[in-house]
């Protein structure tokens, strides 16, 4: 255990919550943004984190003393499938690795009830991912603390994967004292009530869009985000005129994706900017010939295009005027950031809750366009160079367009000072922590 374990003692006034995010950059960014709101309206955290993913968490600690928010580093337990050296999902090459890193993670619960119970000021709850359910439920209950479930998705999605089954799960989370998610008001209503009647209590809260704390990136262009080569090229470009292509940091595209998606941009006239993951392993260097790129792509498309490997800040490049389309994986971080940004989401679900996300937004609101589906999937470089196109032509997609922009404006109006999301967090949810203070 770090000697800068965390052992806060909180001001009198304060309640002492214990966060244990779920090592994946999709969920501990928005935790993270939830964090920063908890000790800004009072509360005393404590982030448990390994070593390889206090990087991650810096850019918030950066921004709070350590009164307010500490950490309690403990070593990765490992596990015989996952790599040495590897404690993040996004240093693994696919979602298989996920219940490995469940499995490794849930070793540490024993050195964090030890933690809890030797600590001077205990935390009063604990708030962890609902990937770490069962685990930690029982963790809560073995100390006797209560259990706050976070999820990063919106309600239907993670209805849609676990519904109201037997899962071990769904059970936990059902037992939990409280659940957070990260959508809003307008969304998805219904499933927040839906999981209110079932866990027969109203501490359901709907915080979002929980987007990233600024400059929370690993990248040396933190500190200049807005002096970006990408950001000073946006500002040359006219309003709605660049489609932005990014795949999140899970997703990296075939040889074949690459290079359908790279005809694609290149019939379609557009401007663009596509950011490109490659191996972990290799660094992020790979030659892009080798990952599909077509010979000369760079050269023809460079007076229009961006190709790059490299972090860019992208809630700074959504929120340009000068982006008009997003071609995203449908990850909901990635989502939420293209409804405030007012992009026109080009949707390809590949994965998982991708899928949810999908349908939620073009089946339900009618706010986004498919433009095909699946992990594998080779979409045809004409139909995608057609949609690509049409995409930043303001004729075109003009009643998705409206109703993405009434979309943004509700996620947008969640989010402001006396928003439905804002009076979830600093007027319920904090109030009800702290008043578990007196309680226990």
């Amino acid at each position: 255990m770090s000697s800068d374990s965390g052992h806060i003692i909180p001001a009198p006034a304060a309640a002492h919550l214990l966060i244990i995010p779920f090592p994946a950059i999709g969920h501990l960014f928005p935790l993270m943004k939830l964090a920063d709101q908890l000790a800004t309206n009072g509360l005393t955290i404590t982030i448990m984190v390994t070593p390889k993913n206090l990087r991650h968490i810096q850019p918030l600690l950066n921004l709070h003393p350590k009164h307010s928010i500490g950490t309690l580093i403990l070593p990765f337990p490992g596990h015989p499938e996952i790599p040495d050296g590897v404690e993040n999902l996004q240093e693994l090459p696919s979602l298989k690795f996920t219940p490995f890193l469940l499995q490794a993670f849930s070793k540490l619960c024993g050195p964090i009830g030890e933690w809890i119970k030797s600590h001077a000021n205990p935390p009063v709850a604990v708030m962890s991912d609902v990937f770490f359910s069962v685990a930690v439920q029982q963790l809560a209950v073995d100390v006797g603390i209560k259990r706050i479930g976070f999820t990063p998705l919106n309600a239907y999605s993670l209805h849609c994967c676990w519904g109201d089954g037997p899962d071990a799960e769904n059970r936990a989370n059902m037992e939990s004292w409280g659940l957070v998610f990260n959508t809003f008001e307008g969304l998805d209503d219904d499933y927040i009530q839906f999981y209110k009647e079932k866990m027969s209590h109203a501490r359901v809260w709907a915080a979002g869009p929980l987007l990233a704390v600024q400059g929370n990136s690993s990248s040396k262009n933190k500190d200049n985000e807005e002096h970006h080569p990408v950001i000073e090229w946006l500002n040359s470009s006219s309003d709605d005129s660049v489609v932005y292509v990014g795949f999140g940091t899970q997703i990296k595209l075939s040889p074949n994706q690459v290079s359908a998606v790279a005809d694609a941009l290149e019939s379609s006239g557009c401007r663009f900017i596509w950011v490109i993951k490659t191996n972990v392993s290799s660094g992020g260097g790979d030659d892009l010939t080798t990952i599909g790129m077509p010979t000369g792509f760079k050269e023809r498309v460079k007076q229009r295009g961006i190709v790059t490997t490299e972090w860019v800040p992208q809630q700074q490049i959504l929120q340009h005027p000068a982006v008009g389309a997003y071609l995203t994986h449908s990850g909901w971080n990635s989502v939420m950031e293209g409804l405030i940004g007012g992009a026109l989401l080009l949707l390809w679900p590949m994965q998982v809750d991708h899928y949810d996300h999908a349908k939620l937004l073009a089946d339900h609101f009618g706010a986004v366009v498919r433009v095909c589906e699946g992990l594998d999937t080779v979409p045809d470089s004409a139909a995608l160079a057609a949609v690509l196109a049409a995409s930043t032509d303001p004729a075109e997609y003009k009643e998705i367009r409206a109703r993405a922009v009434e979309l943004g404006r509700k996620a947008c109006d969640a989010i402001q000072e006396d928003g439905s999301s804002s009076r979830a967090v600093i007027k319920d949810l904090v109030r009800q922590v702290m008043a578990l203070r007196k309680i226990i």
